[in-house]
């Protein structure tokens, strides 16, 4: 059972919007802002101040960047036994040659022509990240751009998409998880959903188009205290790596200002 809360004053406007500004699971990229040509200035976990609010935009667009993206990235195949491994509809990059630890996931449309890859090799793969699982990148779409003894890589940067490294491409995309910050936003609205898991409370924040940026997980329904002023809601929670709803998330959240 699932319960949807809207802003009485936009139910009619949120009720047309939600055709165009859903979950957008299928999106071809994360658009919490316009994407540009000039280089991004990036957040730094390190540096961020819980008493200090993100936009919610600006970290939708920042922190949940590579949802969705279409990259290339670099590395050993993941190889359980002998010397080489069969690419069929799938292969897993490591961290390492003859590594064991799986760092990115990547599935093919069609089967490649490659059919063998010798464990010593590293493969070049072009390809779109969809989600995370077990601690690997899950990326679809994927084609094989070639296979070297070697190959170079750039520094990460989601942004302006160079070559990167598995490795590299691994400890940018986790580097946010579980990370305490504040967001800034708007409420958009609450979606209480009942499983057999229990009660979720979630509680998203839109940009000026009325597009969630982001979902902010609650143990207690908050609606009551925000709808006492729906503009600039700050909520404190710790960062979800998760593309599920294709937008920014934060679970263990409390109201800031309300």
């Amino acid at each position: 059972m699932k319960k949807i809360i809207l802003p009485m004053a936009a139910a009619i406007i949120f009720c047309c919007c939600n055709s165009n500004s859903g979950n957008k699971q299928d999106k071809a990229e994360n658009t919490g802002t316009p994407p540009n040509e000039k280089k991004v200035q990036r957040l730094d976990p390190a540096a961020v101040d819980i008493n200090k609010p993100i936009d919610a935009v600006e970290a939708n667009y920042q922190i949940n960047c590579w949802d969705g993206k279409k990259i290339e990235v670099a590395g050993y195949g993941y190889v359980f036994y002998g010397d080489s491994l069969e690419t069929k509809m799938e292969l897993e990059l490591t961290d390492s040659l003859g590594g064991s630890k799986k760092l990115v996931d990547c599935r093919f449309n069609t089967a490649p022509a490659i059919l063998k890859i010798a464990k010593t090799d590293m493969i070049h793969i072009k390809g779109r990240i969809r989600s995370n699982f077990n601690g690997a990148i899950t990326m679809d779409s994927c084609e094989i751009n070639a296979v070297s003894k070697t190959i170079a890589t750039q520094p990460v940067d989601p942004f302006s998409k160079p070559l990167m490294s598995a490795n590299e491409l691994s400890k940018d995309y986790f580097k946010w998880e579980g990370k305490e910050i504040a967001l800034i936003g708007d409420y958009y609205m609450t979606t209480i959903s009942t499983t057999s898991y229990g009660k979720t409370i979630r509680v998203d924040l839109k940009n000026a188009n009325y597009e969630k940026v982001a979902g902010c997980e609650f143990k207690e329904d908050p609606t009551a205290k925000i709808r006492v002023n729906e503009k600039g809601v700050i909520i404190k929670g710790k960062i979800k790596i998760d593309a599920a709803f294709g937008y920014f998330m934060l679970e263990d959240c409390s109201l800031v200002n309300r």
